[in-house]
């Protein structure tokens, strides 16, 4: 990294702010997308808070939209391994219980980092620190017009 901060790290936010950034980490970590929205909404004078919080909306709304891709295509392969399958001998198709496990694993792998990136996000931001999500930190700085 540069030695030279980027220009909205050289403010330092308020005890107020950095309070909104621990709620909002929190809240994304237990609510999902509702908190940070909430929160975008309610805090709209601070940058520090406004950044933390459209991290957190912009990461759920990817994870919803990963979600529901990979649900379409298991319920896709689910209708048309039953349509294939339907005139032998009948029971359970055979991709349901090769994918249900691989699904399931997402699922909770992806609520565990959920979690994770909640508490985390919470921590950095109730130390004061400009901590950028993984994925989506980089589009927020666009989206805020700070990058």
């Amino acid at each position: 990294m540069s030695d030279t901060p980027a220009p909205f790290l050289q403010f330092h936010p308020t005890q107020d702010e950095r309070t909104m950034g621990l709620i909002c980490g929190l809240l994304s970590a237990f609510t999902g997308f509702l908190g940070p929205l909430i929160i975008l909404i309610v805090r709209k004078d601070s940058l520090f808070v406004k950044l933390y919080a459209l991290q957190a909306l912009l990461w759920h709304l990817l994870y919803m939209a990963v979600s529901m891709v990979l649900m379409m295509v298991f319920f896709v392969g689910i209708v048309t391994s039953i349509a294939t399958t339907a005139p032998q001998k009948g029971g359970p198709p055979p991709p349901f219980f090769f994918f249900f496990p691989f699904i399931w694993f997402f699922f909770m792998a992806g609520w565990v980092v959920n979690l994770v990136l909640g508490i985390l996000s919470a921590l950095k931001a109730n130390e004061g620190i400009w901590w950028p999500y993984p994925i989506t930190g980089r589009l927020a700085k666009k989206f805020l017009g700070v990058a």
